[in-house]
């Protein structure tokens, strides 16, 4: 877990956590529960904003509690990391 401070007059905290999801110790593929995490958060008003070295990145519309949402399929399983927006 990563705790820094946002760049706001009260220097609040803002906190970043990853996880990693072994799905190859259940099944021979990760694009069904990679899909699934993609379809979630758009679900609830997130939107695949970037992509970059394999890590599909998610950025909310509007409010939303998490500023930046990662997902990524590697030789482990599949990466989710994210970012807390500053609270104001």
């Amino acid at each position: 877990m990563f705790v820094g401070s946002c760049a706001s007059p009260d220097d609040s905290p803002q906190v970043q956590r990853e996880v990693l999801l072994p799905v190859f110790d259940f099944t021979n593929s990760a694009e069904p529960a990679y899909a699934a995490v993609m379809e979630s958060w758009e679900a609830v008003g997130y939107i695949h904003s970037e992509q970059a070295t394999g890590t599909a990145i998610f950025t909310p519309q509007g409010k939303q509690p998490m500023e930046q949402a990662t997902v990524r399929g590697t030789s482990d399983g599949i990466r989710i990391s994210a970012m807390a927006a500053c609270i104001d």
